[in-house]
């Protein structure tokens, strides 16, 4: 009985152990995005070569979708979408795309973007892409076609690519 009790307990030590690991996990989340691959953010720039200045920090990395964890259906996260990048935007601080998300079935915030580049030396932030005038946008003559794979992203994994998370 008291082998019985001590392999319970174990259990149950290892199991509490597990979930606040997960626990810590999921606090570390920073955002949940549609994340590229190094190939389509390479992809992206080309395209948009001369679009924006050289002096720029290039970031072209993800489309967010909320902030913190993942609020949808758990077993979406690491598919992968297919993104139609169609318009241009730039003011004197952040450069972005507009996305087509609609046919993606994610929920999408207005004005769903990828952060092209910014100005940090007059005080740019990626943040600033959420304030552009989109009225002002310019249309692709082609859309670009990116993959995004659902990830949440943890703090501090701001730089890394969909191909780079196991």
């Amino acid at each position: 009985m008291v082998l019985k009790t001590k392999a319970l307990i174990k259990i149950f030590i290892k199991e509490q152990i597990e979930a606040a690991t997960v626990n810590k996990k999921k606090n570390n989340v920073s955002y949940t995005a549609l994340v590229l691959s190094r190939e389509d953010h390479n992809k992206l720039l080309a395209h948009l070569s001369g679009m924006y200045p050289n002096d720029w920090e290039v970031i072209a990395h993800h489309i967010t979708l909320n902030m913190g964890s993942w609020k949808g259906d758990p077993n979406l996260i690491g598919q992968q979408y297919n993104i139609p990048v169609v318009s241009f935007a730039k003011d004197g601080l952040v450069a972005a795309v507009g996305v087509k998300m609609n046919e993606t079935g994610l929920p999408s915030k207005n004005n769903p973007h990828i952060t092209i580049a910014v100005n940090r030396v007059a005080g740019g932030k990626p943040v600033m892409s959420n304030n552009l005038d989109w009225t002002m946008e310019t249309q692709l003559e082609t859309p670009i076609i990116v993959v995004g794979t659902l990830l949440e992203v943890e703090q501090g994994n701001n730089d890394k690519f969909s191909d780079e998370y196991n």
